[in-house]
């Protein structure tokens, strides 16, 4: 039987941050930014929702086992510098890094017990767009990969 699951995140997306490192005492720290943490959070809350929608409140984690794809679009808010000939055409080709995206995700994934572990992805497709006619979000698709 495959399975799929797929689900929209209403929240503005955030790619991942470097972890940070401060010294306390002399000795180094490092934690993860706390809007990186907060994205986190909410992608792994989003998931287990989906999860629950989708097959129970008694759902067994991880919910794939084996090779998986997964299709990731983010859609961004356009600055309001893009010229009205453009509105609907332009494309975020500007920091931050699509893969920055991608990090995020699959941590977000991992915690939510989506799968085992992000190795078991084996086709990733990755988009990022401006949104035009709605607010920013993230919209997710995971399905086991024949």
């Amino acid at each position: 039987m495959s399975r799929r699951l797929a689900f929209d995140i209403p929240d503005a997306p955030v790619a991942k941050a470097r972890a940070r490192v401060t010294f306390k005492n002399g000795k180094p720290h490092a934690y993860t930014p706390s809007k990186t943490a907060a994205a986190e959070e909410r992608i792994q809350l989003w998931a287990m929702r989906a999860i629950e929608d989708a097959i129970g409140k008694r759902a067994t984690l991880p919910m794939f086992t084996g090779p998986l794809a997964l299709i990731v679009r983010v859609f961004l808010r356009p600055p309001k510098s893009i010229p009205k000939r453009m509105i609907g055409q332009a494309r975020p080709a500007v920091r931050p890094d699509i893969d920055n995206y991608q990090k995020l995700v699959f941590d977000g994934l991992s915690r939510a017990g989506v799968w085992r572990d992000d190795a078991q992805i084996v086709d990733c497709q990755i988009s990022k767009r401006y949104v035009w006619d709605r607010p920013p979000y993230w919209d997710i698709v995971i399905e086991d990969s024949a």
